[in-house]
């Protein structure tokens, strides 16, 4: 979103963040299914600008996992975004399509 854009709708740059980010997201095709095996994309988990104002859980999940391999659950419960994926093995976290590499 340019500035023209985001002065038409008054949105700040963060928001107009946001919303890109988001549309991106829902965007992104998403190959995997259930019974899928994956691992995490830890560099691009890692390197966002946020990561270490997400939840310090979160992180630590990610970081004591890096390696390990996991099974995708369903992928399209209803009421769940079609790129957010649950994990068989640990349900206390969806992630993003993009954040996870099928093996």
């Amino acid at each position: 979103m340019n500035r023209a854009d985001r002065r038409r709708l008054k949105l700040t740059k963060a928001q107009a963040d946001a919303i890109e980010r988001v549309d991106r997201w829902q965007s992104s095709p998403n190959s995997l299914k259930e019974g899928d095996k994956v691992t995490l994309n830890f560099k691009q988990i890692t390197e966002r600008n946020d990561y270490k104002t997400m939840n310090p859980l979160y992180c630590k999940f990610v970081e004591e996992n890096k390696d390990n391999t996991f099974t995708v659950d369903e992928c399209s419960k209803e009421g769940m975004a079609r790129n957010m994926i649950q994990l068989k093995e640990d349900k206390t976290w969806l992630f993003w399509c993009g954040d996870l590499v099928k093996v």
